[in-house]
């Protein structure tokens, strides 16, 4: 009995500890989904949007970015129902600015797209008719991050 109560607190704190780091905003629409967090993340999934449903004929357009202090080899990686589709690094330039100063600020951006056809073909019964999830990683490669990330997903006919 004790063991349990242990448990039951333990993981009482972590789902407390998770919630308070990490307050997400969050719009999904049946084409369209936004989410938006400020972080403090430098290794791991920070932001999820959902679309409820693939659809053939249908390109899935993403923008994901990140803004504020990152570290020096700051990449994001996002992940479309568990498959990885984008792995980002900072442009050359964004890149400078991130190497350069003690705490710099830095702007990552990954615009990219997803044919949801070729990924069915890939991937069959995974993205038809299956609720899209989009999610966004980052590895900030630095310590004591601090930024503001989103995340737009889009569903457009081709």
């Amino acid at each position: 009995m004790r063991a349990r109560a242990l448990f039951v607190t333990t993981l009482g704190i972590l789902v407390l500890g998770t919630t308070v780091a990490r307050a997400v905003t969050s719009v999904s629409g049946q084409t369209i989904a936004f989410a938006s967090t400020t972080s403090t993340v430098g290794f791991g999934e920070i932001l999820t949007a959902t679309i409820p449903s693939g659809r053939a004929h249908n390109v899935l357009s993403i923008d994901a970015s990140l803004d504020g202090y990152l570290g020096p080899s700051t990449y994001i990686l996002v992940f479309v129902n568990e498959q990885a589709f984008g792995f980002v690094w900072p442009s050359f330039s964004a890149d400078a600015v991130c190497r350069s100063g003690t705490r710099p600020i830095c702007t990552v951006n990954a615009p990219m797209w997803v044919d949801i056809d070729a990924a069915e073909a890939a991937q069959p019964g995974m993205f038809v008719g299956k609720p899209i999830d989009v999610d966004l990683y980052v590895n900030s490669g630095g310590s004591n991050p601090s930024y503001y990330a989103s995340l737009r997903v889009r569903m457009d006919s081709k």
